[in-house]
């Protein structure tokens, strides 16, 4: 099991600087975390609650100490500003935090990408400039849906009108890299009206898309729902329908998927979901957030408020600090590596961070991969890849299920 530091420890002491905070090429990716919604969508089970005017200052004052701490002159390659909805900041508020941000930080000098999280009912023409003119160079747009009935059934605050509103002031305070969020495969959603939806998309024609299908999470509403038979999953026949469809209209569309449910226009990729999927280091900011400094994994304090309270006493806001072995580093750069379509991972960027031979370490359980047609392997530029086939990526929890290691893969 991960090891939890008691608040005992002094806050400087838990938070000093690591080794190797920034990989071979010099880049680290930084995460901060605003877990502040108006509401819980019916589907989430990110780290978020309800948003008060009486707690942001503070929370917002305690990541500018964390900051301080972990991330001074850290000159990041890319920035992420996720939550919850980091825009129910009020428009000035935002950019005064972000403005210190980067005067601790110095993202606005190096990230090729500064990206910002936003849902369309707290997104209006003086957000969009605010954070603009702050260094942020890519949006985040939630829309979820274009169905009105559909973003009411799981709680979405928005509407489809307020969608296409924030899309055009973002256009209009000079974004040129917006990703629009959808979910899909919503229960009784007719495959039809999923790719007309997707065609009102297109023609917006956002540089990035994303595509989650509707999953059931532990702990939300509505895997309660459908634990009680009020809420009815689609068949797997269907998810596996609208999967390939998603994917083959995307790419129609211009948009070439690159990951599990990832699509983008040529050179637009998320650089910084590329380096969590590429296991690169980085360092997460907020309540709740993870840090990942091979092979150091680090995660803050869940609730806001007592994240705030050890920052301001001084205290270890570090949850758990796990030490992972090498075949768990292994695993989880192979899990993240194979999520890659037509790419997967590099065996000596496997061997680089593990220290183990994954050929070897794999042998048996690659050789059976291989046999079902799952995964292959290919070379390019004299370097060997892994990466899952059209079928293993179908069944890609069944690869990893097989890859899975034996040990916890913690040491303390």
């Amino acid at each position: 099991m991960a090891k939890n530091h008691k608040a005992s420890k002094s806050l400087e002491a838990a938070s000093a600087p690591k080794p190797n905070t920034h990989d071979a090429e010099g880049n680290v990716a930084l995460y901060v975390h605003l877990p502040y919604c108006v509401k819980k969508c019916r589907y989430c089970d990110f780290n978020s609650y309800a948003y008060t005017n009486q707690n942001i200052d503070s929370y917002l004052a305690a990541v500018l100490q964390e900051a301080r701490l972990r991330a001074t002159g850290l000159k990041p390659h890319t920035l992420f500003i996720g939550g919850g909805t980091p825009t129910l900041v009020e428009a000035n508020k935002l950019k005064g935090f972000l403005d210190e941000l980067n005067q601790i930080t110095g993202f606005a000098e190096t990230v090729v990408e500064a990206t910002i999280e936003a849902n369309p009912e707290s997104f209006d023409d003086a957000t969009a400039h605010a954070v603009f003119t702050s260094g942020i160079n890519r949006l985040s747009l939630g829309f979820q849906s274009l169905r009105n009935d559909v973003l009411l059934a799981y709680d979405r605050v928005h509407d489809v009108d307020q969608s296409f509103g924030a899309f055009q002031s973002a256009r209009n305070a000079g974004f040129e890299n917006i990703n629009i969020d959808l979910i899909y495969s919503f229960p009784g959603q007719l495959l039809g009206e999923w790719l007309a939806d997707l065609e009102c998309i297109h023609a917006l024609s956002p540089e990035h898309l994303s595509c989650y299908e509707l999953s059931y999470e532990p702990g939300t509403s509505l895997t309660r729902l459908r634990d009680v038979g009020r809420h009815r999953p689609n068949t797997n026949k269907f998810a596996k329908e609208i999967f390939e469809h998603t994917r083959s209209a995307n790419r129609d569309a211009g948009y070439r998927p690159y990951e599990v449910s990832a699509f983008s226009k040529t050179g637009r990729e998320c650089k910084h979901n590329l380096a969590y999927w590429n296991s690169s280091p980085y360092i997460g900011l907020g309540a709740g957030a993870a840090s990942w400094l091979n092979p150091n994994r680090i995660m803050n304090i869940a609730s806001p408020e007592k994240y705030i309270g050890a920052i301001a006493a001084q205290q270890n806001f570090h949850q758990e600090q796990a030490f992972c072995s090498p075949s768990t580093i292994l695993f989880d750069a192979l899990m993240m590596g194979l999520r890659l379509e037509n790419k997967g991972i590099a065996i000596d960027r496997v061997a680089a961070l593990s220290g183990l031979d994954a050929k070897q370490h794999y042998s048996e359980k690659w050789g059976e991969l291989l046999s079902d047609g799952l995964i292959c392997f290919y070379n390019k530029g004299g370097r060997d890849f892994v990466r899952a086939t059209k079928k293993g990526y179908l069944h890609l929890d069944t690869v990893l299920t097989e890859l899975l290691p034996e040990d916890d893969g913690l040491a303390v």
